[in-house]
């Protein structure tokens, strides 16, 4: 009898076992089984990017960066084709960021650092450490067209960062032996597009702005862009008042065997007061000199109608 029953009780514990994993191996199964359900797989229509071209390069699935951009007198390229660093920085990363000039954009790459012009508001940048002045950026590969020292972003498509031996690809400059930097501005695409947007920044400086974009024609050959911006108040250091007036039209025409655009822009960009350095006497180190400029910017340059320092 004691035989039997210690046969038994091993044949229980084991059937119970066996049920328990059974039951976990049906649970984890239907938790698999559900996550495949929900799995979502994002496709991206094939694009009619043709290298050589003034066609920018697609962007990623989040539409922010592209892996490609101008390079001079090869046009638009893809970065793995071409032994350069190039990268484009999108209208969707530019709107997402709020990034208003240049230098908010540039700062996504680790290989370019902005900084300020000596004596002016103007907006500098050093690429692989080697100096890049604002006024050598190029638009759709044009030098001389863009606005000097400071360049707003509401009529940019893309912010093109290339990384290497500029001269070669955009011919000799003042300055950006390490590389350019292009603008490409907005073009009308197949969906139209009209946008209205209110800004609020810092201290009391307000904005508005205006996106309209359309293609006409049987195959939406002619396109139309228009921006509209309007923004000014005083910024977060005080007496340091902004105002900005962008107005910009591009019109373009992709034929079968033709391309051609327009670009027409107007930027004003005002400045008054605000800190703009400090000077070090270099036999007191202990003291400094905070110069406080009241300035105003007509035809792209700066003037100083007055100044105050304080030590």
């Amino acid at each position: 009898m004691r035989t039997s029953h210690s046969s038994v009780f091993p044949l229980r514990k084991t059937l119970l076992a066996l049920t328990i994993g059974a039951i976990t191996h049906s649970a984890a199964a239907a938790e698999s089984k559900k996550n495949e359900e929900t799995m979502v797989v994002q496709a991206t229509p094939a694009s009619d990017f043709k290298a050589g071209g003034d066609l920018v390069v697609p962007a990623y699935l989040d539409g922010q960066v592209a892996n490609g951009g101008r390079l001079g007198m090869l046009g638009e390229q893809n970065a793995m084709d071409v032994p350069f660093s190039i990268i484009g920085y999108t209208s969707k990363l530019i709107q997402d960021q709020q990034a208003k000039t240049i230098t908010d954009v540039v700062s996504n790459d680790a290989g370019v650092q902005p900084v300020q012009g000596y004596g002016n508001y103007a907006e500098t940048y050093r690429i692989r450490g080697l100096k890049f002045d604002g006024d050598d950026m190029t638009l759709s590969g044009l030098a001389g067209v863009v606005p000097r020292q400071v360049v707003d972003t509401a009529m940019l498509e893309r912010v093109e960062i290339f990384k290497g031996a500029n001269a070669l690809l955009n011919g000799a400059a003042s300055s950006g032996v390490g590389g350019m930097i292009n603008l490409e501005p907005k073009r009308a695409e197949d969906i139209p597009t009209a946008n209205v947007g209110v800004d609020y920044t810092s201290d009391s400086q307000v904005g508005g702005s205006l996106d309209l974009g359309r293609r006409f024609g049987d195959d939406n050959q002619f396109g139309a862009r228009v921006n509209l911006v309007h923004r000014e108040g005083e910024a977060a250091v005080d007496n340091d008042k902004r105002r900005t007036t962008l107005a910009s039209i591009g019109l373009d025409y992709r034929g079968e065997r033709l391309r051609s655009s327009f670009d027409f822009g107007y930027q004003k960009k005002t400045f008054h007061g605000g800190p703009m350095g400090s000077i070090f006497r270099p036999w007191i180190l202990s003291r400094a000199c905070r110069i406080t400029p009241i300035t105003t910017r007509k035809n792209g340059l700066t003037a100083i109608s007055k100044m105050s320092s304080v030590c």
